[in-house]
């Protein structure tokens, strides 16, 4: 036995509890204790059944990602379940909270379950880059079937108690105290005699093996993207029926075994925790806020309101402007109705957004406890918000949603220093899941605690800038991984392989698909601005709004491919620029490789200058603000991977190939630093 896990006995029933908190994580010293105390309630013949439950805020919530590495250590949690199924005394589940991972495996193995009114049950290893390794993917079909049991595999969606108990993963959802029922079940058991019912042997999940067969190969026919977990899963899931428990348990070993030491698994694992630290809020209480004010007009403002109303938040449009002001609403209920039809939203989840958007009147006068958010280019934003700033009531925050403005100057301006900070949700804002917080020097702590706040109410990631411009960090990523994608273009790759390279590697959306959506933001780009798009410019040939961009688009927004007249534009200004054309194109990895290291580069550059604290955060705002494939683990990592001093002699390299990649390609004396005291960019997390 160890401290982590007690053991009692009472009236013929043993009762095992889980104290590890917070989260009462499956940890060695946890499956260890586990164990023994099973070997203590077994060789008690006084004990007739087994309670397994936790103290705290939930049953064990999975391994603690950062004991991946060490899992193996026996016991293994495999081990610890296999001896819980094959107990002869009935062992019962008593959950609450969040039984996740290997919390889900050993509930699994218990021969009963019952669980609190408010538990959530998921299995998310494979948003971690592997599956399941104590036998989830093995019992969970045999309990619920194969076509629940691949949407919890597949997605690592949560499902609530009520859910559990329809679909038979538990045997009933208790709306009082869950360890109360759970022992006065355990005593009647034992008072019975009553045998224990493995999990192994119940077979209501398999009574009708074609359809069981049918749903494997439809899942497996829908899968697509790079990651290999989850056609693991669909397998896995397909030899729960068709072999032996013991062998399926192996395969299932095996497959994890496969995964677990992959890049998919390091790149994922490596994203979970950077955006686990970037998410940790302040310690300082945040002010109230329960209502948005929206300044300006145009797209950033639309996407900014419809991020706000999504999350349930009433949001007031200030724009002075009457006529650009119902433009605005116009515009956000054109966007509802299109995701409507396209099939991305419910309508009545469309109705309900809309009740909460007010378009004002003649002249706004914002209430108490609300959060001001300026959008649209930095001058107009500024502007707006200085304003703004005279009349709103004391300990609103003012917010700088624009990329590029400075919170610092407005917060002078206006002698609000405790009000003011950068917000900018990067575009489409209502479909990109990061919040960049500029605060200015000296913001008070409560400050930057609303600010994530207000992340966590539009259910985004904040990462927090200290003393930059407002959207510094994925502005200046964004300008080098366009600046890398205008070299391969002048070099001879057309845009579409490109786009097709990211995508292939799981962007949603490539750099020059992006900048005919109007969706760049390039802030600082190396070289300067872009020759490519300026030239674009001149020729009319703005994106999708004209028809034309990098790609033809048709009036429905159907892509058709990039024009003819925009390849000869490419090779005008490769030639007028005398830069050499690529003797071979790049394979898409090699294009993939390129475009990263070029972020890798910039993220190095906003390391240095202290914008930010940590490459993780970099790798956050990567992922989450420009669409970067979590399992890729983010720019800082990719660098990590494949060696400081490999990518640093490639760039050196690459910088040779004209005076349009020289200052793209510029290594940042960080790598060197790094270097030469043996450490990498991982090393700065803390």
């Amino acid at each position: 036995m160890s401290e982590v896990v007690t053991c009692e006995t009472r009236e013929g029933v043993a009762l095992i509890t889980v104290a590890n908190p917070p989260v009462n994580a499956l940890v060695q010293p946890v499956r260890a204790g586990i164990d023994a105390c099973l070997t203590l309630a077994l060789e008690d013949e006084s004990v007739g059944a087994i309670v397994i439950g936790a103290e705290g805020r939930t049953f064990p919530a999975g391994t603690d990602v950062r004991d991946f590495q060490r899992e193996a250590d026996r016991p293994r949690l495999g081990e610890v379940c296999a001896r819980i199924e094959a107990s002869p005394k009935p062992v019962i589940a008593a959950i609450h909270g969040t039984a996740v991972g290997g919390g889900l495996e050993l509930a699994l193995a218990c021969h009963y379950r019952l669980a609190a009114s408010g538990t959530q049950f998921g299995a998310p290893d494979v948003m971690l880059g592997v599956v399941p390794t104590a036998g989830g993917t093995q019992r969970l079909p045999r309990l619920v079937g194969p076509a629940r049991a691949l949407e919890m595999l597949l997605s690592g969606r949560p499902v609530k108690a009520k859910q559990a108990e329809r679909a038979g993963l538990i045997d009933k959802m208790i709306r009082k105290n869950v360890g109360q029922a759970a022992f006065g079940a355990a005593r009647n058991m034992a008072k019975a005699g009553q045998k224990p019912r493995p999990t192994r042997d119940w077979t209501g999940g398999f009574t009708a093996p074609d359809a069981y067969l049918a749903i494997v190969a439809a899942r497996r026919s829908a899968l697509e993207g790079p990651l290999r977990a989850p056609a693991k899963v669909v397998d896995l899931v397909e030899a729960a029926l068709l072999l032996p428990f013991e062998v399926g348990l192996s395969m299932e070993r095996a497959a994890y075994e496969d995964l677990v030491h992959g890049d998919q698994a390091r790149g994922l694992r490596h994203a979970f925790l950077a955006e686990r630290r970037s998410a940790r809020p302040p310690r300082a209480a945040a002010r109230a806020l329960d209502h948005v004010v929206i300044l300006g007009q145009g797209a950033e403002a639309a996407w900014a309101s419809r991020a706000c109303l999504e999350a349930g938040l009433p949001v007031l449009l200030a724009e002075p402007d009457a006529p650009a002001r119902l433009a605005l609403r116009t515009r956000i209920v054109a966007d509802y109705a299109a995701d409507v039809q396209a099939g991305r939203l419910a309508a009545d989840d469309r109705d309900r957004a809309l009740e909460r958007l007010d378009t004002g009147g003649e002249s706004v006068h914002p209430a108490p406890g609300g959060l001001m958010l300026a959008t649209g280019e930095a001058a107009a934003a500024t502007e707006s918000l200085t304003r703004a700033a005279s009349t709103a009531p004391p300990g609103t925050v003012l917010a700088l949603g624009a990329v590029g403005a400075d919170p610092g100057a407005v917060a002078r301006a206006t002698e609000r220093t405790g009000d003011v900070l950068g917000l900018v949700l990067p575009p489409p804002a209502h479909r990109t899941g990061l919040v960049e917080l500029s605060l200015p020097e000296g913001a008070p702590a409560d400050l930057a605690a609303t600010g994530c706040a207000f992340a966590r109410a539009t259910d985004r990631i904040p990462v927090r800038l200290e003393g930059a411009v407002a959207g510094q960090l994925c502005g200046r990523l964004e300008g080098a991984l366009f600046a890398a994608a205008e070299v391969l273009a002048l070099t001879g790759t057309p845009p579409a392989a490109v786009d097709g390279a990211l995508r292939e590697a799981g962007f949603a959306h490539g750099p020059f698909e992006r900048a005919d959506r109007g969706w760049l933001r390039p802030l600082d780009a190396p070289g300067g601005e872009s020759r490519l798009r300026a030239r674009m410019a001149g020729a009319g040939w703005s994106g999708r709004a004209a028809g034309q961009g990098f790609y033809g688009w048709g009036p429905d927004g159907t892509c058709h491919g990039t024009p003819p007249e925009v390849l000869r534009l490419i090779g005008a200004l490769r030639e007028a620029s005398r830069i050499p054309a690529a003797v071979t194109p790049p394979a898409p990895g090699e294009i993939l490789r390129r475009c990263l290291i070029a972020m890798a580069n910039a993220g190095a550059r906003l390391l240095s200058e202290g914008v930010v604290k940590r490459p993780s955060d970099v790798d956050v705002a990567a992922i989450h603000g420009l669409g970067l494939p979590r399992w890729l683990g983010g720019p800082m990592a990719m660098a990590d991977g494949l060696g400081l001093l490999h990518v640093r002699n490639l760039m050196r390299a690459w910088a040779g190939s004209g005076d349009l990649s020289l200052a793209l390609w510029t290594p940042d004396p960080l790598f060197g630093e790094l270097l030469r005291t043996g450490r990498d960019f991982g090393d700065l997390n803390g």
